[in-house]
């Protein structure tokens, strides 16, 4: 027994003598900042009195520890620092000797996390997330978060974005880790510079086609009309992209109608996004957070037009402290306040706008009438109102609330009162126009995973517009009524969507990044339009008796539509996103199927050229009705119905990318665009409409375009801007219109040319820019003669002629046969900035179309006496903008 006791505490104190000799259990302190890998084995030897053998040439020299650890065991300090390198080890008694080994595969290992502006907490759109080392990186979503998988070990990873620093971060990716990172604004907008990496390596995201970003910033560093920074009028300094004369009528682009674009807020489709028939948009860029244009190659994850996609993000409101910024002109006003609920985890934002020239139109409409024997007055004004609330539910969740609304009022009002004898006249002529957007969308961002983001949306949208035209002629005979004439004239669109979407980033790995989606969308149109023309013995008819006779009714169709795209790397040249969107659409019971596939492929030969080429369907199910083809508020929206199909699209485009100099590139572009199911009023199709006889009088037609682009940019330094050239054509043809034959559209203006110049003064507070157009005239049909002819009325076929009908200019009648005279103009501006502690003040002077040229919108068919006083018919300019000079303050806290 006594043997078996001592057998056993020898073997006890054997087995303790050889766990106190393993080396690899000794726990030790170490502390290594970007050190080489045979230093930190030194210091290692010295802390833990362990004998360690190598040879130097086993060292991966490139190698950089960063590893600071308390009373951690030997073994763990040895396999974090050998981890990724070729490097293993064996105890041989009491002394470790390293030897080579075949590493295991890394472990990948996913960092991610959002980017945003450090002083205000706003997420960063497409900001650049890029570790050189591996050459590999990713962007940004719309809501600022990004997802990166790297191979586990060290990583630099930099983060860029427009007009703030660069940030470099250097860690040990050892598991799944989360980072957000906040970039700092810079003083002047320069250049992302995208880093080259150390085996050829790629560039954070896809090349893009056909698009344009751009910030606020830019905005308002380039001369704007009144002084006020505008989205759609800077988007008409972009190639491609066509208007009117001074932006009268909305926008083109590549021969599309005005109603084509897809005008986002916040992810919302805006319906009508001009003010003042086209000269101002509804954006107020105070507001703005982002803007991206796209002119083709549209992602699956965008649907509902068929011509482009205006994305604006608005801003989110100050997480770290209140702010307020005040904007005064001579045209409208602006104020913005925003600032944190709760610091660091909700915060809101509101800004208004309101117009002035209902300021000076009143008064000095009022003063004319009454020189001229007259009473009333004109007045006008447009008003913007956007607010947002967002809140953190915690590290996975966040809930957002934005509203918008905007509308342009508009009033004319003139009475005349004539007597003659015991005769009076009492002529009464009103004219009231309201019109306007409202907008809501309600949003919640979940993080299912470090790979998988969701955004949930619920909308609401409406566009409403009424119109109602006036005059009332009453015949008084010794103060009794004995007869009136009424004319009464109404238009009236109310559009209601009703929308829910589901949205998904997925990001397996750096080669892949896929988004899949659904969208459920409810529509409710109620166009109509009512013509009232008679003369009646009594006077008790009202405006309300002759809206009894107008269709009320309502045209309610549905859109469900789903998509999945994938944007991936085949190697560190070939990328590609393939995508394909599905819509059904249903109304009245009939069902449409449309797949719409979308590809995108892009090639880059190395840091300086790149060649892109895309093809893509898409499909609209949205019609337009208009008598001027130029988007005015009284043209109505209506589906597409069992009769009238959906407007369909193709459209090709490609061309290269070449980065000429640091901050000069220069991208060009050709495009291809066939349009079918295209809608016009018949010729002479002038009665009433409703939400179902509308498709009695429109005729069903095609479209091309076609042309090629170049656009040259410069980003960087103190000068920057630039140039832009389209050469395009368009054509329309439709079965009941012009005998049939192609004929130009409105907006085939052959040549357009755009110069941007905006240089800032180093070491002042000064910066000057420079703004040149120049485009092709318009295509028009100018009238030749005129006749009167019977105007169709609801009761009586035999009424006297009161109303001119036009005949065509051309021999042959032709359409759009008739050129404008060419547009051009020249804008300057300069800006004053003023630092002070509480924050900046900004005065800017600027003269739009400086050398005053009168350009033409249209032309009109009016008698005029010529030298024998004989009344000749004789063409009549129309131009809206002369020379107009501004000046505005603004002040930031």
């Amino acid at each position: 027994m006594r043997v078996i006791f001592v057998t056993v505490l020898l073997l006890l104190w054997a087995w303790g003598r050889l766990a106190a000799q393993n080396p690899l259990d000794k726990r030790l302190d170490l502390s290594a900042d970007r050190l080489a890998l045979e230093e930190v084995l030194y210091l290692l030897m010295e802390e833990g009195d362990v004998p360690i053998s190598f040879s130097n040439q086993l060292l991966p020299s490139e190698v950089r520890i960063t590893l600071y650890v308390q009373n951690e065991r030997l073994e763990t300090i040895l396999q974090r620092i050998f981890q990724g390198t070729h490097v293993g080890y064996r105890v041989v008694g009491d002394r470790i000797v390293l030897i080579r080994v075949e590493p295991p595969p890394p472990r990948k290992l996913t960092i991610s996390g959002y980017v945003r502006d450090q002083s205000s907490g706003e997420p960063l759109i497409s900001a650049n997330v890029y570790d050189p080392i591996r050459g590999r990186g990713t962007v940004t979503n719309s809501y600022g978060f990004f997802s990166l998988t790297l191979d586990e070990g060290l990583i630099h990873l930099y983060v860029s974005y427009l007009g703030y620093q660069n940030e470099h971060r250097q860690l040990t990716l050892l598991d799944h880790q989360r980072i957000d990172i906040e970039l700092v604004p810079s003083l002047t907008l320069n250049e992302v510079v995208v880093l080259a990496t150390q085996s050829g390596g790629r560039l954070s995201e896809i090349s893009p086609v056909s698009k344009n970003s751009m910030t606020p910033d830019e905005m308002e560093a380039m001369p704007a009309l009144g002084g006020e920074a505008d989205v759609l009028r800077f988007c008409y300094t972009l190639p491609g992209v066509q208007t009117g004369a001074d932006g009268f009528g909305g926008m083109a682009v590549r021969g599309g109608n005005v109603d084509q674009n897809l005008v986002l807020l916040d992810g919302v489709p805006v319906y009508n996004s001009n003010h003042l028939l086209g000269i101002y948009s509804v954006f107020n860029t105070s507001a703005i957070r982002s803007t991206q244009l796209l002119k083709g190659g549209f992602p699956a994850r965008y649907g509902g037009r068929i011509s482009s996609v205006l994305d604006v993000r608005t801003k989110e409101g100050n997480m770290k402290e209140f702010a307020a910024e005040g904007d005064l002109g001579l045209t409208s006003g602006k104020i913005t306040v925003e600032g944190p609920i709760l610091r660091d985890k909700s915060s809101f934002f509101l800004s208004g706008r309101r117009s002035f020239l209902d300021l000076y139109s009143r008064p000095v409409s009022r003063r004319i009438r009454e020189r001229n024997g007259f009473t009333g007055e004109l007045g006008y004004y447009f008003f913007d109102l956007n607010g947002k609330v967002n809140t953190r539910l915690g590290q996975k969740d966040r809930l957002y609330l934005s509203l918008y609304s905007g509308g342009d009022d508009y009033d004319n009002q003139v009475q005349l009162n004539q007597t003659a004898g015991d005769t009076t006249l009492v002529e009464d002529s009103r004219q009231a126009v309201f019109w306007g957007n409202t907008i809501s969308a309600l949003r919640w961002n979940h993080l299912f995973s470090d790979k998988l983001f969701m955004n949930a949306t619920g909308t609401f949208s409406r566009f409403f517009y009424q119109s109602r035209d006036l005059l009332d002629d009453v015949t008084f005979v010794n103060f009794q009524p004995i007869s009136r004439d009424y004319v009464f004239y109404e238009y009236r669109s109310n559009n209601r969507d009703w929308a829910g979407k589901l949205d998904f980033d997925y990001m397996p790995n750096p080669d892949n990044y896929v988004r899949f989606g659904l969208c459920y969308t409810a529509h409710r149109f109620q166009p109509g339009a009512i013509a009232f023309d008679e003369a009646f013995l009594l006077d008790s008819l009202t405006e309300d008796s002759i809206n009894i006779l107008l269709d009320k009714s309502a045209l309610r169709s549905y859109e469900y539509e789903g998509y999945v795209e994938n944007e991936f790397w085949l190697d560190d040249h070939f990328s590609a996103n393939l995508g394909l969107r599905m819509a059904v659409y249903e109304v009245h019971g009939r069902v449409r199927v449309y797949p719409q596939p979308r590809v995108h492929f892009s090639y880059c030969m190395n840091e300086r050229l790149t060649f892109n080429l895309a093809l893509g369907k898409s499909v609209q199910s949205l019609h337009l009705l208009s008598n001027s083809g130029a988007g005015l508020p009284r043209d109505l929206w209506v589906s597409s119905t069992e009769r009238i199909a959906p407007i369909e699209s193709w459209q090709f485009v490609g061309g290269p990318v070449v980065n000429l100099a640091p901050g000069w590139k220069l991208q060009a572009e050709g495009y291809f665009k066939l349009m079918n199911n295209l809608i016009t009023f018949q010729e002479g199709s002038l009665a009433e409409i409703d939400a179902t006889n509308w498709q009695n009088k429109v005729s069903v037609g095609s479209g091309r375009a076609y042309g090629a682009e170049l656009f040259l940019e410069k980003k960087q330094g103190n000068t920057t801007g630039w140039l832009s050239y389209t050469l395009a054509f368009a054509d329309r043809k439709f079965e009941d219109v012009n005998l049939g034959k192609r004929f130009p559209y409105r907006f085939d203006r052959r040549h357009n040319v755009n110069l941007q110049v905006n240089h800032r003064f180093e070491g002042r507070p000064w910066q000057i820019s420079l703004g040149w157009t120049f485009s092709t005239g318009s295509a028009t049909t100018l009238p030749r003669s005129s006749y009167q002819f019977n105007q169709l009325n609801l009761l009586y076929t035999n009424f006297p002629p009161q109303f001119p009908f036009v005949l065509q200019a051309s021999e042959n009648g032709s359409r759009n046969d008739i050129r404008l005279p060419a547009y051009h103009r020249l804008d300057l501006s300069a800006t004053y900035q003023i630092k002070t502690s509480w924050g900046e003040q900004e005065f800017v002077a600027g003269v739009y179309n400086a050398y005053n040229r009168l350009n033409p919108v249209y032309y009109l068919l009016v008698d005029r006496p010529n030298e024998q006083g004989v009344l000749v018919p004789q063409y009549s300019q129309l131009s809206l903008l002369p020379i107009v000079p501004s000046l505005r303050y603004r002040v930031r806290f």
